[in-house]
């Protein structure tokens, strides 16, 4: 077995993890978990390398000079860069759009007000042309900007039945890490919850991970139905995880069959799992 990436937390801490890519959609949901280990870091230092990607586009454009100027001598705290971001977000090609955003979404969460920035983001990710990286990254962005989180997760509840299967994966990637600790987040968690389902492997994937953010019992009986029957490895990972966060006994059975399970790595999280309810 070919371990890719391990991104935050290492296996005996629960940490996501992707195994192996025969399929393409599996890069986007590593992409998607690597964004959210950018987004969730506390580690604010004047450190280039976060913005270093968006840098490196931003010098090959003829009149970014004011942008990169900000963004190098104030990194998280280049408020000023934002409108320039926002336009580029929205004008710009796929891959230079996803870098403003996700550099909105770090100078947003640092602090400043987000009332301007959050229904420009919001229309970025309902538009129909937008391809799922961008939508990922405008979701990790609303789980950086706190001030209209209800907004976002109306958004994203109003998408999660969408006919386009990019279109669910990005809403099951995004709502539970923006839901995360609200009022909203039982909401975010019974969409995620009937997403378990979804025909698009992608989509149980996404779906199974964002749980990790807003566990809740009620999640716990789709959960091990996933574990017992789902045929991709990576959804049976998460959902793993998922309950051992989650912590309910009712899992337990569940988690004890899923130590016999042919992926090695789904095994070792199911005991973890067990581990943190209880059970050696």
């Amino acid at each position: 077995m070919k371990f890719l990436k391990r991104l935050f937390g290492s296996p005996d801490e629960g940490g996501p993890m992707i195994i192996g890519l025969p399929e393409g959609q599996e890069r986007k949901l590593r992409k998607y978990l690597q964004e959210i280990k950018d987004a969730r870091s506390d580690e604010q230092e004047d450190d280039e390398d976060d913005f270093a990607p968006l840098l490196r586009v931003l010098s090959e454009r003829a009149g970014s000079d004011a942008i990169i100027r900000s963004i190098k001598e104030r990194q998280f705290g280049a408020t000023d860069a934002v409108p320039s971001l926002l336009d580029l977000a929205e004008a710009g090609d796929h891959e230079l759009s996803r870098l403003a955003i996700q550099a909105i979404g770090w100078i947003q969460s640092a602090g400043p007000e987000a009332e301007p920035v959050m229904p420009r983001l919001l229309a970025i990710f309902a538009d129909d042309t937008r391809p799922v990286e961008v939508r990922i990254a405008c979701g990790v962005a609303f789980g950086g900007i706190r001030q209209q989180f209800q907004d976002a997760v109306t958004l994203l509840l109003r998408h999660k039945n969408n006919s386009s299967p990019d279109m669910r994966f990005a809403v099951a990637c995004s709502i539970g890490y923006v839901a995360r600790d609200t009022e909203l987040s039982s909401e975010a968690a019974d969409a995620l919850t009937e997403m378990l389902t979804d025909p698009d492997e992608n989509v149980r994937q996404a779906a199974a991970a964002g749980l990790f953010f807003v566990p809740t019992e009620s999640a716990v009986a789709a959960l091990c139905q996933v574990l017992r029957k789902d045929k991709n490895r990576i959804t049976r990972y998460e959902a793993c995880r998922a309950l051992g966060t989650i912590g309910s006994s009712a899992a337990i059975p569940a988690l004890k069959k899923a130590l016999r399970d042919r992926e090695f790595t789904v095994s070792q999280q199911a005991k973890y799992s067990l581990s943190k309810i209880g059970v050696d």
